[in-house]
């Protein structure tokens, strides 16, 4: 089965990293993570997430 791709946007790194390890520790998701909205645009574009979590 493929793992689901999540990018994750959100300006508080800390956070970010919590959600990352607890979505990988899963095992069924590979996920990326940026805070700032112009490196997100292009994550979206070259990652291409089936799910963005934005705050």
């Amino acid at each position: 089965m493929d793992k689901k791709r999540i990018l994750i946007v959100d300006d508080e790194p800390s956070f970010t990293r919590l959600v990352k390890v607890y979505l990988e520790g899963m095992g069924r998701y590979e996920v990326r993570e940026e805070q700032r909205g112009a490196h997100a645009l292009d994550a979206a574009h070259t990652f291409h997430p089936d799910l963005i979590l934005l705050d």
